[in-house]
């Protein structure tokens, strides 16, 4: 029917899409002074009285919701004979759009299918089905909202329907089975709705299903060249897993869409709660990302080694890696208004293979890496092309310990900082990209610097590990009028990873650690000019590299959460702090450094391989390689070791390894037969001991609020948990008490609790790094 230029007070502005039910057009109501989504419907639907008078029912039934991921329903309205309601204008882009450009990261993902569910939910409660779920339904509006279309199309269930008229929105299958066209809704229905069979909400599960493996994969589960086909597949065939078409995905993501596709109904989830609660525990354990060995997450003064360097300690097998990415607005093709861009990861290239790099900073025009990298067996620093092979030594190998690279603004010098192979402080160094000698800068530079947008000024931080703190400190860039800036309040402190300053110059962002409410790493914004310091959202495990994205509203961080793993590279809203991954494996992850103009990225790529080895006292060289481990593939290797090794009684070794995929306590014979795991259940587990009478076996639990201890026979029967604070760290045991560390006031002190548990007991109030107990369990 032809639709005039005005419908009551709403002018028509322009066409907005095309339905079986109506047409949508964009309007101005031209009394509240707004615009609105105004639906004409169809001559099928004004023709028939009743298919009216039903049609408006259901219409205000959702209306009467009130849910931010709903449409909301204005009014239901004629003018001239023809029917019309009114709702609210969505400005976004159809779900289905963005699909079509190919699967979507697993964050939005995610978040897209919990508003869905929770608006699915929202309308099943007030006895509402949509009938209709398809990504065609569903916008992705700006400012991150997730909007759900055609609510008003639904059908009520038939409890609260008067009268037993065909519902409206029912149309038989043989009206969308023509041979030779497609519609889409047919692809999205559930196998009692392709038979035409009486359905209840659970049939918004199952559409709810194909979207969410559609948004996974990029593919719809059921499909045929006709309508028909595509019904006869929804009926009878078993679509292919999500990680059969895309290993990467979780295992948990295709278990959630599995069930959720179930043909049986009653074998599917039984309310859209359930698979929006099942989708955000799912979100929960994937933001947490992996945690490393509970070794690599400690509370300590900020000149602590890091995680780059304990990974080569160990015998890390590393490689250099940059992604080529591009910017996209948040939610892959919105509009970006006033929100960050997304660094998407088009490609990883793998600069080495030799598994002997470590650290890296990409320069500011992206063309070059430099990085540290073992000659022989001492360290050097190259720069390597990231479109050829070719790799130029600019610093010769020396027996130092290098801890961080970065570019200059203007690319022209490279500066570094290091440890002589006696310790001491670590200096700062710079030296021209095509080589040359290399002039000293700062000492007691315990951190990578980052340089202030005027290029005249670098921020770093400073350890002071007599007083168990550490400072956020400014100098010029010559090295001159170095001053504090910030310190942490006590109980929090800087951690010697990397700072970056924002590209308007405001902030300077740095990692730190709390033992505030359980320990835990996370991210400081500090004011530029003040040194005032705001806590960002956020628990971490680990918190590494970090770096500022051009646009000034996001950064990127190396970083685990409180589970099974390693590191990750992420990306970070600021000030929002929602994080999302930028990789997304069961890689190890030690560093990020942007490009200036924030499209490519340059990482390092760990696998931690480590193993037990067993030699006389007065022949270390002549020791014997007990455990046989090599890198597994998958980024993590063994790690056989790594979390702590002790003797037992009777001269069996005791000893923390990640091959099973997270820290665990494992036993072994002094040969390395018979080799088997202690531990298992939640949270990493590491740092053994065992007692002097050689009855329990003392280890640490990592928990998302801290690390607590416990003790288990030496079989690995009756564990028991002795500690319930903080977090408690390297404990000791004698026969009847476990000596361990508390981190209080900023610094670690000595404590005991008995072997059988008990209430703990401070041991003095002096500063103990790490604790030893005598043969007698009489000194420490």
């Amino acid at each position: 029917m032809p639709i005039p230029e005005k419908l009551n007070h709403y002018r028509i502005l322009a066409p907005l899409g095309k339905g079986g039910m109506g047409e949508v057009f964009i309007a101005e109501d031209t009394k509240l002074q707004r615009k609105v989504a105004l639906k004409v419907l169809s001559e099928f639907m004004a023709t028939d009285p009743e298919r009216r008078q039903r049609f408006e029912r259901e219409a205000q039934a959702v209306a009467a919701l009130n849910h931010p991921n709903i449409v909301t329903i204005h009014s239901v309205e004629e003018d001239r004979g023809i029917p019309f309601l009114t709702m609210e204008l969505v400005e976004g882009r159809p779900l289905n759009e963005l699909i079509a450009t190919g699967p979507l990261a697993l964050d939005p993902l995610l978040r897209i299918g919990m508003a869905i569910s929770d608006a699915t939910a929202a309308a099943h409660q007030r006895g509402i089905t949509h009938r209709d779920l398809k990504p065609a339904n569903i916008i992705v509006a700006t400012g991150d909202r997730v909007k759900v279309l055609d609510f008003g199309l639904a059908k009520l269930r038939e409890a609260q329907l008067e009268g037993n008229a065909e519902d409206v929105t029912r149309m038989p299958v043989t009206d969308l089975t023509g041979e030779g066209r497609i519609i889409g809704t047919v692809a999205y229905m559930s196998p009692e709705q392709a038979e035409g069979k009486p359905v209840d909400s659970r049939t918004d599960i199952f559409s709810l299903g194909v979207v969410l493996h559609e948004m996974a994969t990029g593919e719809k589960p059921f499909k045929g060249d006709t309508n028909v086909s595509v019904i006869s597949s929804i009926l009878k065939d078993t679509p292919s897993s999500i990680t059969d078409l895309n290993p990467n995905l979780p295992a948990g993501l295709a278990r959630v869409i599995r069930r959720a596709l179930a043909k049986d109904p009653s074998r599917r989830y039984q309310t859209a709660t359930d698979l929006r609660n099942e989708l955000e525990e799912l979100k929960q354990e994937i933001d947490g990302g992996a945690t490393m060995s509970a070794s690599g997450i400690r509370v300590a003064p900020a000149r602590q080694t890091n995680w780059t360097r304990r990974l080569l300690a160990a015998g890390l097998g590393a490689v250099l890696l940059t992604a080529l990415g591009f910017g996209v607005s948040k939610w892959r093709g919105a509009p970006a208004v006033a929100s960050a861009s997304v660094f998407e990861a088009d490609r990883f290239s793998r600069l080495t293979s030799t598994g002997n790099a470590s650290l890296a900073a990409i320069s500011p025009d992206g063309h070059y890496v430099v990085h540290a990298k073992n000659t022989g067996t001492l360290p050097a620093l190259w720069i390597r092309q990231t479109t050829t092979t070719s790799d130029v030594q600019i610093v010769p190998p020396a027996p130092v310990r290098y801890d961080s690279v970065t570019y200059a603004p203007d690319g022209t010098h490279v500066y570094y900082n290091m440890y002589s192979q006696t310790g001491g402080v670590a200096t700062l160094y710079k030296v021209p990209v095509l080589g040359g000698t290399p002039h000293p800068v700062l000492e007691d530079v315990d951190s990578r610097i980052s340089f202030s947008p005027d290029r005249k000024q670098f921020a770093f931080v400073r350890g002071a590990p007599a007083r168990g703190t550490a400072y956020l400190m400014v100098a010029n860039v010559d090295g001159t009028d170095v001053r504090q800036l910030a310190i942490l309040p006590q109980g929090e402190q800087f951690t010697n990873f990397a700072v970056s300053w924002s590209p308007d110059g405001k902030t300077i962002l740095a990692p730190a650690q709390s033992v505030k409410d359980g320990a835990h790493q996370l991210i400081v914004a500090i004011d530029a000019a003040t040194g005032a310091p705001t806590r960002l959202p956020g628990r971490w495990a680990f918190v590494g590299d970090i770096e500022w994205l051009p646009d000034g509203r996001s950064f990127g961080i190396a970083a685990a959460g409180f589970s099974a793993g390693g590191p990750q590279v992420w990306q970070v809203p600021y000030p929002s702090g929602e994080a999302r991954r930028i990789t997304n494996d069961l890689n190890n992850y030690v560093g990020v450094a942007f490009a200036a103009d924030g499209k490519s990225l340059a990482t390092v790529q760990a696998e931690n391989v480590s193993n037990l080895w067993v030699a006389p006292a007065t022949d270390l060289v002549g020791g014997k390689k007990i455990t046989t481990g090599r890198g597994r593939g998958d980024g993590q290797g063994r790690g056989d070791g790594q979390g702590g090794v002790a003797w037992t009684h009777d001269g069996r070794i005791v000893y923390g390894s990640i091959v099973s995929g997270k820290p665990e306590i494992w036993i072994a014979d002094a040969d390395g037969s018979n080799a088997r795991q202690l531990t298992s259940g939640e949270g990493p587990s590491t740092q053994p001991s065992v007692t002097k009478d050689g009855r329990y076996i003392v280890f640490q639990r990592l928990v998302k609020n801290g690390a607590h201890l416990w003790r288990m026979g030496s079989d690995g029967s009756d564990p028991k948990q002795l500690t319930h604070g903080g977090f408690e760290t390297g404990p000791r045991a004698a026969n009847d008490f476990v000596y361990y560390t508390v981190w209080t006031s900023g610094s670690p002190k000595p404590w005991k609790v008995p072997i059988d548990g008990g209430d703990p007991v401070a041991v003095g109030d002096v500063f103990f790094r790490s604790i030893e107990v005598s043969r007698d369990g009489k000194q420490l």
